[in-house]
């Protein structure tokens, strides 16, 4: 038989999400952005 040898995963095998989730994340930054820039292009947001 073959002894059980426990699987060790890295820091980013642990942390990193999956590609699905990398790509909302992806997504939802850019919207976020996009629409900060809208609202700054169009005077809607006060500069400090």
């Amino acid at each position: 038989d073959v002894p059980a040898v426990e699987i060790t995963h890295t820091f980013w095998e642990r942390n990193l999400p999956s590609v699905s989730g990398l790509l909302k994340i992806i997504g939802f930054s850019t919207s976020v952005t996009a629409l900060g820039f809208v609202l700054y292009k169009y005077k809607l947001l006060p500069r400090s």
